[in-house]
């Protein structure tokens, strides 16, 4: 599986609630690093399996939550920079931001979620 095929699978499996496929691509030890507001659930550093969880109950809370791929690159062999767009989330404008993830040996290693849009205190 490709980096950008792990990262897919991961994304899906966390929408849909499909936590033992999520966590069977992430690795042991995995982090999510929220560059958002120290009180926002998306804010701070957790371990992979509260991340699942937390995509889980945003995807249930927020059914309207729609988000566009502007861009996508592979940096080397184990990173994964995605620029998104959305709405529907907790942003009453539209919402932006670049996700990085490092995957390695088709496991999760790292997500690291950096708004470009709300100064930090929404979601994207």
């Amino acid at each position: 599986m490709t980096p950008e095929e792990t990262v897919d699978a991961f994304f899906l499996a966390a929408f849909t609630g499909d936590r033992e496929t999520a966590l069977s691509l992430a690795a042991d030890g995995a982090e999510h690093h929220g560059d958002l507001d120290a009180d926002h659930a998306f804010g701070g550093t957790r371990p992979i399996a509260e991340y699942v969880d937390l995509i889980f109950d945003w995807a249930r809370t927020h059914p309207e939550y729609r988000f566009d791929r502007v861009d996508r690159k592979t940096i080397g062999d184990e990173l994964v920079v995605t620029h998104l767009k959305s709405t529907g989330g907790d942003d009453p404008d539209p919402a932006e931001g670049l996700m990085v993830m490092r995957v390695r040996d088709g496991k999760l290693l790292r997500v690291f979620a950096i708004p470009a849009t709300g100064r930090g205190r929404y979601g994207f």
